[in-house]
């Protein structure tokens, strides 16, 4: 569909919506674009020539809806979608959804006023992880910013402290960036094969060029987590991770990305995702794959990019040139820790009625572990916040502990970190009877209790 000057004046996103095969999800995703509260929008579906019917999910609304265009990927390639999508965007602001995903309603017009008031060259938000569990769906608030770090929510960042934002910014698809600020500084995609891990390089060229963004503490954006065909769960992760990062290392030997003055940022990322992405690969591939990381890595610690301060990366490269077999028990265990957390859980409460004292993320993950591997039930959650009172998480609703004596005959799992010993004198205080309470202080792992390959035996 062309698209005169007059019209594209007008529109203020471009949507870029890449698939290949996603038929069982995109019409609530399409759904949750077309239906956006900012109206100026064009949709980009680029599609890699999809036999499941997604093609024809996109005709219907395109007959609908004329703000949608069908693109070709004749290449199946993330990259390659993206480069042809902004070469074809006529929005002033560029935006990513991932076909299996979905995203609220006023996305687009919050992230676009932001962008427009502050001047920003992207802004993003927090996003939710969601699985379908046994008929009902459940989020989990993934937070870009923890603890102290939440300072950095809603103010406009400025490029001196930008760079070191990339630990914390793994994810895309969850802002909008201006059109001109990528065209203008060439920001780009690696066009490999499928749709594993090409973002990587482009978080860094955006990270390091941007002279103005803002991250917004509110969730905006919902990431599905049980696609079993999404490239997350691919059986040669681990390779298209590396693949990327060497095509990142070339950019910089190219002169067209550079990490200086942040080499400890890159490194210490660069790690934390091959060991993410290493433990959900094929055992059997480890040896090999720890043998290439101990060369890769042998330089930057040699020129000190990583030290003591760089936390448990540096002790995880000590073991691993200690013994390569030492590190892959290593790896195991810290797997079997996280099931044996999960299925420790999962035991105190089967059968029974639960109250979960506390609704942060350690009640989120402990909800979730119970839905997924449990058959307890949970009652309510209670918290000592106030403004949490009457509000509910997964559909269940956050009491007060003035209503303690309603819930006398239940087992209460404490679910906090910095409190438990407070919370647990409390329930005593209130008639709990000591065999009903235990205590979890500690997450279990967010992304590993909603991974649709987690299984705890």
């Amino acid at each position: 569909m062309a698209i005169d000057k007059k019209e594209s004046q007008m529109i203020k996103v471009s949507v870029m919506m890449p698939s290949k095969n996603v038929g069982a999800y995109m019409e609530e995703c399409l759904q949750s674009v077309r239906g956006q509260t900012l109206q100026e929008l064009e949709i980009l579906c680029v599609d890699a020539f999809s036999t499941d019917g997604t093609r024809e999910i996109i005709k219907r609304h395109m007959a609908e809806d004329g703000r949608i265009r069908l693109l070709d990927d004749d290449r199946g390639s993330t990259g390659y979608s993206f480069r042809k999508a902004l070469e074809e965007a006529n929005g002033e602001y560029i935006g990513i959804v991932e076909t299996d995903d979905f995203i609220r309603a006023d996305m687009f017009e919050l992230l676009y006023d932001k962008a427009r008031e502050h001047r920003l060259d992207f802004v993003k938000a927090d996003f939710e992880a969601f699985m379908d569990i046994r008929g009902e769906r459940f989020y989990m608030k993934i937070p870009t910013f923890y603890h102290e770090d939440r300072t950095f929510y809603n103010r406009v960042i400025n490029q001196e402290i930008c760079h070191g934002l990339r630990i914390c910014d793994g994810y895309m698809w969850k802002g909008i960036y201006r059109k001109d600020f990528l065209t203008g500084n060439r920001i780009f995609m690696h066009e490999t094969k499928g749709a594993a891990f090409q973002d990587q390089g482009f978080l860094y060229q955006t990270v390091q060029k941007a002279k103005r963004v803002m991250y917004l503490d509110e969730t905006l954006y919902y990431y599905r987590r049980d696609n079993e065909n999404s490239s997350v769960y691919s059986a040669n992760m681990i390779e298209k991770m590396m693949e990327e990062y060497h095509l990142i290392e070339q950019d910089m030997e190219a002169g067209r990305l550079s990490i200086q003055g942040f080499e400890d940022v890159f490194y210490y990322e660069k790690f934390a995702r091959y060991k993410n992405v290493l433990k959900h690969s094929a055992r059997e591939v480890w040896r090999e794959k720890l043998e290439a990381v101990k060369e890769e890595f042998r330089v930057p610690l040699l020129k000190g990019f990583l030290t003591k301060r760089s936390g448990y990366v540096y002790q995880d490269l000590m073991k691993l040139y200690l013994s390569p077999e030492y590190y892959m028990e290593e790896l195991a265990r810290e797997l079997d820790a996280c099931r044996d957390r999960i299925r420790s859980v999962v035991r105190m409460t089967d059968g029974k009625e639960v109250v979960i004292f506390g609704e942060g993320l350690i009640g989120m993950d402990i909800l979730c572990a119970m839905r997924r591997f449990g058959s307890g039930t949970v009652r309510c959650f209670m918290d000592n916040d106030k403004q949490k009172w009457g509000s509910e998480k997964n559909g269940v609703r956050v009491e007060s502990p003035e209503r303690l004596a309603l819930y006398q005959d239940c087992f209460f799992v404490i679910a906090n970190e910095a409190h438990a010993t407070r919370i647990w004198k409390q329930l005593l205080e209130g008639g709990v009877l000591p065999e009903r309470i235990a205590v979890c202080d500690y997450v279990l792992d967010s992304y590993e209790v909603m991974s649709r390959t987690m299984e705890i035996g």
